[in-house]
């Protein structure tokens, strides 16, 4: 990979997707979503919010490295913002305090504070806005820095933080003059206690109570139930009760207040006991122990053991999550247990023992195993899972089912079996997720495609705009024009004209249907000429231009029939080359280089085109015009064979300078197309016959061409189609509801107005393959469109039906197919994938011969049939729901059913863990993914084909199941001789050979496979790594490295090579050109040897000075490798290049080099177990473990190669080499801006708060802008409020080393969420530099290399 020079590489970090794994989650009332009122106009609204009470249907999701924001009032997971935040969030929740009317979250990072921060929308964006930062500790994540655990008072009266180990906490709250205030902290330190757990107990407005789970170690790590009172008139907090309980205790929660459910909390009416001499409410806890739970009270008065309900073939049942929902008259918690199973219990008072509660457990439903669940106002549940996909639930019923286990019951509970449908609860929504993400592999570089498995799921991650085909249909004959018109009196588009060599096909669209145009008359010229253009202008008029003639026909509403009304003709033995119009003008280019130029009149009603009768002369052939899409342009854009743009002014107010040229462009080639669009910019889009586009704007006051940009689409010329009416925020979801449902009128009125003020032209563009351009958010992109099977558009016109008001389009596709539908889901900064996913056939649905596969039975009893869920809604449960629902009436369609069963089926037991994803050298179409059985020693084989899962011949479904092979790795072996061979190496110490055979599809309806087990080596030793050299394999045993070749009945060894003894274990391989090995080990970092193909040996030439536990690593260059850890770096190491050249120079020998160096000879091997040592060139903290590196060459057509990475927690992000010096000045200097941004707003603040006479004087005008910087609210802006957490960010990328030659593009695009004030400061450090400037830096590292 060519680098910036010889020693150094320059790369540019940019995450493409964020973390998937959602470890933190709070409900809350954060902002008026459907408000557009700006922070400078807050206060009056919360005034006037005070006296409403809200409901809490607002979900905030947290991984460790960012913040998301969710509504949930319409039963759908809708996205509102994200938030990056550079740090480890450790700890999040939600509370909100009596004066305040919305929610505040409190969080604590690695950054040592407590950070209050509330949700608020500044300049319609919204923002998370930091109130204060509370210093807590040093940095870092350290056992007595108190960040590990956050629990609110339920009031929000107060608040305590406590370390795993000694230290907590408490901090009261208060909120006055619409400011939240924070105490100074009361602390707790016990040494020698351990936390495992603590909530805050519910105790109404008596002194707060905490209570904690803790283990003492100085004797014998008992544990302990300990209760802490806040005594809010001394301002002292005090342990209150400390029980010994039973060891194993993994699990605390508090309980509602049960007196005012009339249970009593307390053993005499009298206040006899010491405990009741006063009124204080007794709280009570919720303790899981494995197989049982306890509720215990602060006074010690009861202690109910509740047994956990056990299925058939569960051992060591736990409590993991839980959620409480309170009724008027009762309440009820959702218990989660490890299997998933979701228990019901209910504590109310016995009737017949004085009313002292009486706890009982029922069973209520299975689903994934969740971090968190919470249970919304609406009737809604949300199970935030610890793997996988996120899901909104609906309340079918409550769950009236048969108690199992009673607080009186014997020590022995009743079995239950798991239902096979979700009996009480609906899916609703799903949030899709991508971790973890153990293996993937990149299919395809245009569109770049990544697939990962997740269960019984192929994801295909894709980087495009989707296309949304409604309507196909074959046509004998593939045109070569197509043209959509809408009259300009009409709303929806009623022509279609389809034009061939020497003829034109006119079809009509009326009420969804299109049919050929049939009048007695017809005005067009069908047969006798090759037309060119087709538009409409006017208010009723069509213009026709052939090479020979042009024809204006009228549109009579009257008789509803079309008439001629103009014919003209151009000079003889001249021909009209390409056309252009808008709603008042029409401009033909001819073949003499001249341009003939048309208009009607605005005041005129009968559409009468008038001529100007001088014209244009361009000196060379036209190939290409353009007037914008407005309804008078007033600039002309020509392109010229002679490599030439010419502006030509089309403005009335000065006649003297009409069709004059106001600007020239040189390109690099003849221009194949050109456009004007009119958006929040003018726009100039020029494509060149040698397949370079250019995107421009231009100067609407004089025609100057500014800002350039510049794309390679490929080598066919490109060409331009527009549609108009594009909404770029429409999802796939929204396009069906929209087709399936009709909205009210009051509802359509609202989404057409709404969709009105969002529309934008969009721009697709056709070379080798079809893209889509558009602008969003200040930003530019060039993606491919997606369509199905691979295919392109040739032609498209924009095309708008009453079903299809925005990003409709009709187009013919590369196999000549007429097809219509929609552009939808289109990439931004913050959504860079579209997410397709191929359901797999569930393991346990595949029986075979009982020696390969495993049995169906013996799967589904192991997972209790838990994959195979069917949703059979009960209509008798609805009596029961939280909240009512209307009924639709309306059965659902077989598709819609089979969706939600095959997502119904995946909430069962987790029974797969993809391991590895494998593509084919010699056929880089097919894909194989081999995943492990949780529930039994087997893994599951899947292939894949363009994107599409292959059959297999045995079991006849999309997967086979291996029984005893536990896959720790996996290669592919390939010569053009044989059949392909898929080499396993199980964890029982055996590498198995199969043969992979493939249909041929041209005899198969469908494409199929087999695979056909060879051999089995037995090596003794667990395998993680294997690579094909060549025509052999390399496998590390035991530390050393053995090459085997294939035989007919087990490996053949072939050579062996034995390494340095610091080499223990191999977790990675690495190749290039079969000629150099790296070898990455558990704990020693890299090894890079050299191998002889001839004597088939390895020598090693280099390795590392530092320690690394090596995850994965790659080859960029012969030289250099690139590598990750398990503490989540990414970095790079790289042999000098005198040394290599030494290398090569003594290559049969290589450590004959280490006697130049006579100080080291001596300390041979221990030291020197290599001649040379490798240095480290980059380094990078990415707060996520790379599972698997990829080098890309050409992303997108692009002009370098790029690192992609996947990470274990769903991370999906790219390194960008920096190939010139500018490049790396200009993006480290903003990154040095950004990083330091807390430090240079705050020193503003101090200066104008510490002295406002003496900064006036300094700095003169800039107070009066830096105080509307920082004090927006005429508020103070707490330290570190711009980085949220007060963290510094060059301390948190060097988490483990310092960062080297890496730039956080991620820190870089955060320059685009500040306000215009904001970046013009910013701008002041950064000599001769605009905002634009920064925003187009930062917009073309995702342009042009990804």
């Amino acid at each position: 990979m060519k680098a910036l020079n010889d020693d150094n590489i320059f790369l540019y970090n940019l995450t493409l997707q964020k973390q998937s794994n959602y470890v933190h989650s709070c409900i809350g009332n954060f902002i008026d979503i459907n408000s557009d009122i700006d922070s400078s106009k807050e206060l009056k609204l919360m005034q006037d919010v005070k006296k409403k009470k809200v409901k809490e249907l607002q979900l905030c999701i947290a991984t460790e490295t960012h913040i998301e924001l969710y509504d949930v009032s319409e039963g759908t997971l809708n996205l509102c913002i994200t938030i990056p935040i550079f740090a480890t969030i450790t700890a999040m929740d939600s509370f909100v305090i009596p004066k305040a009317p919305y929610s505040f979250l409190a969080i604590t990072s690695d950054s040592g504070v407590l950070t209050i921060a509330r949700f608020i929308r500044e300049s319609g964006i919204i923002k998370l806005k930091t109130d204060l930062n509370e210093p807590l500790s040093r940095t870092g994540l350290r056992r007595l820095s108190p960040i590990s655990y956050l629990n609110i008072e339920p009031y929000g009266r107060c608040l305590m933080v406590s370390a795993m180990e000694r230290s907590k906490l408490c901090f009261l709250l208060d909120y006055e003059d619409n400011k939240i205030k924070i105490s100074s902290p009361l602390e707790i330190n016990r040494s020698g206690m351990i936390m495992m757990g603590g909530t805050s107990c519910d105790v109404r407005y008596d002194n707060p109570c905490f209570a904690t789970i803790e283990i003492d170690t100085s004797r014998n790590n008992d544990f302990h139930l300990v209760f802490y009172v806040l005594d809010l008139g001394l301002n002292h907090i005090i342990k209150k009760s400390d029980y010994k309980i039973r060891k194993g205790a993994n699990y605390i929660m508090s309980l509602p207040e049960l007196s005012k459910y009339n249970i009593r909390t307390k053993i005499n009416d009298q206040h006899s006991g010491i405990g009741d001499l006063d009124d204080d409410i007794n709280p009570f806890v919720l303790l899981g122990y494995e197989g049982f739970i306890l509720i215990k009270d602060l006074r010690g008065n009861y202690s109910l053991k509740v047994q956990i309900p056990k299925s058939g073939g569960q051992f060591s049942t736990k409590i993991i999550a839980h959620s409480i929902q309170t009724l008027k008259k009762e309440f009820f918690i959702l218990l989660q247990s490890n299997y998933g199973d979701l228990f019901k219990l209910t504590i109310i008072p016995d009737e017949n023992d004085r009313n002292r509660p009486v706890a009982s457990i029922s069973y209520f439903d299975t689903i994934y195993q969740a971090e968190k669940m919470h249970i919304l106002k609406n009737g809604y549940l949300f199970s935030n899972s610890e793997f996988g996909d996120n899901y909104l639930f609906q309340f079918e019923s409550l769950g009236e089912g048969e108690t199992l286990s009673t607080s009186k019951s014997s020590e022995v509970s009743k079995q239950f079996e798991r239902s096979e449908t979700l009996e009480n609860l609906r899916i609703e929504s799903t949030q899709k997720n991508a971790n973890p993400i153990i293996s993937s592999c990149i299919t395809n570089d245009c569109p770049l495609t990544i697939m990962v498995r997740s269960e019984n799921n192929l994801k295909l991650y894709k980087s495009g705009v989707n296309f949304n085909t409604m309507i196909s249909t074959n046509l004998p004959s593939s045109p070569g024009k197509l043209w959509s018109i809408r009259l300009n009196c009409n709303v929806y588009h009623k022509l279609l004209f389809l034009g061939f060599q020497k003829s034109l096909t006119i079809l009509e669209v009326d009420d969804d249907s299109i049919e050929e145009l049939r009048i007695d008359k017809n005005p067009f010229n069908l047969n006798k000429d090759l037309t060119i253009f087709v538009g409409a202008i006017g208010e009723r008029s069509i213009i026709q231009v052939c090479e020979n003639e042009v024809r204006q026909i009228v549109y009579d509403k009257d008789q509803q029939t079309y008439v001629s009304k103009l014919d003209w003709y151009p000079p003889a033995g001249i021909r009209i080359v390409c056309a252009s119009s808008t709603k008042s003008q029409l401009v033909l280019a001819l073949s003499n280089c001249e341009i003939v130029y048309f208009e009607i009149e605005v005041d005129s009603q009968n559409d009468s085109l008038n001529e100007l009768q001088s014209r244009a002369d361009m000196g060379d052939l036209i190939t290409s015009i353009s007037l914008s899409n407005t309804n008078r342009s007033e600039y002309l854009a020509v392109g010229l064979k002679n490599s030439l743009v010419k502006i030509l002014s089309l403005s009335l107010n000065d006649t003297e300078t009409f069709f004059e040229v106001v600007s020239i462009q040189a390109v690099m080639s003849s221009v194949s197309d050109i456009r004007i669009i009119q958006g929040l910019d003018m726009e100039l889009h020029v494509g060149l016959k040698d397949g370079v586009y250019l995107r421009s704007k231009l100067s609407v006051t004089d025609g100057q061409i500014y800002d350039i940009r510049t794309k390679y689409m490929g080598p066919e010329p490109v060409l331009f189609y527009i549609i108009s009416n594009t909404d770029l925020t429409m999802k796939s979801t929204e396009a069906d509801n929209d087709d399936g449902e009709e909205e009210s009128d009051e509802e359509e009125n609202v989404g057409a107005v709404i969709r009105e003020n969002k529309r934008t032209p969009l721009v697709l563009i056709k070379s080798t393959r079809t893209w889509v351009s558009y602008e969003y958010k200040s930003l530019f992109y060039i993606k491919p469109l997606l369509l199905e099977n691979s295919l392109s558009l040739s032609l498209v016109t924009e095309f708008r039906t009453e079903n299809m008001k925005f990003n409709g389009c009709c187009a013919i596709n590369s196999k000549g197919s007429l097809i219509i539908g929609k552009v939808l889901d289109f990439c931004n900064e913050e959504k860079w994938f579209n997410l397709d996913e191929q359901v797999l056939t569930s393991a346990s649905n595949i029986s075979n011969d009982p020696q390969r596969n495993i049995e169906a039975s013996d799967l589904s009893q192991k997972n209790e049939g838990l994959n195979d869920r069917v949703d059979k809604h009960n209509d008798d449960h609805n009596g029961g729901k939280l909240e009512d629902r209307e009924e639709d009436g309306e059965e659902e369609g077989e598709e819609e059913e089979e969706e939600e069963e095959e997502e119904i089926r995946k909430l069962g037991e987790r029974s797969l863990i993809n391991r590895k994803i494998l593509k084919l050298a010699m056929n880089n179409e097919t894909i194989v993914t081999i995943s492990n059985l949780t529930a039994l020693n087997g893994c599951s084989i899947s292939l894949v084909k363009n994107d599409k899962v292959l059959q297999n011949d045995t079991t006849k479904q999309n997967i086979e199941v291996l029984n005893e092979i536990c896959c720790l790795s996996a290669v592919c072996y390939e010569d053009s001789r044989h059949d392909p061979k898929l080499i396993i190496s199980a964890k029982n110490g055996t590498i198995y050979t199969f043969s992979l055979l493939f249909s041929d599809s041209r005899k198969s309806s469908t494409a199929s496979y087999s695979l056909d087990l060879l051999h089995k080596t037995l090596v003794d030793d667990q395998v993680c790594a294997m690579l094909i050299l060549k025509d052999l394999i390399l496998v590390p045993i035991f530390g050393n490295l053995i090459l085997y070749s294939i035989g007919k009945k087990r490996l053949l060894r072939s050579g062996k090579c034995m390494t340095p003894p610091s080499l223990t274990k191999v977790t990675a391989l690495s190749s290039w050109n079969d000629e150099r090995i790296a070898v990455g080990d558990i704990h020693e970092s890299v090894m890079i040897f050299d191998y002889n193909s001839d004597s088939k040996t390895l020598k090693p030439i280099a390795d590392d000075i530092t320690k690394r536990d090596v995850i994965s690593i790659e080859f960029l260059d012969s030289r250099t490798v690139i590598g990750s850890d398990k503490y989540s770096n990414i970095w790079t190491l790289r042999i000098d290049l005198e040394d290599d050249q030494k290398v090569l120079d003594n290559v049969e020998n290589p450590m004959l080099i280490a006697s130049e160096n006579s100080s080291m000879i001596s300390k041979l091997p221990n030291v020197m177990e290599c001649p040379f040592k490798l240095k480290l060139t980059n380094h990078f903290y990415l707060n996520d473990i790379v599972t698997d590196i990829h080098i890309v060459e050409s992303a997108h057509i692009s002009d370098r190669p790029v690192i992609f990475y996947t990470c274990l927690q769903g991370t999906i992000g790219c390194l960008v080499p920096l190939l010139t010096k500018a490049q790396v000045t200009t993006l480290n200097a903003i990154k040095n801006e950004m990083s330091n941004i807390d430090y240079t707003f705050y020193s503003i603040q101090e200066d104008i708060g510490n002295d406002k006479k003496n900064y006036i004087e300094d700095k003169g005008k800039a107070r009066e802008e830096n105080e509307t910087i920082i004090n927006t609210n005429n508020t103070t802006t707490p330290e570190g409020a711009y980085s949220i957490v007060n963290r510094n960010h060059s301390k948190y990328r060097s988490y483990y080393a310092p960062v080297k030659n890496i730039i956080d593009g991620d820190l870089c695009e955060r320059f685009l969420y500040l306000n215009s004030n904001e970046r013009l400061e910013i701008c002041k450090n950064l000599k001769d530099t605009k905002p634009e400037d920064i925003i187009r830096q930062i917009n073309e590292m995702r342009t042009s290399y990804m």
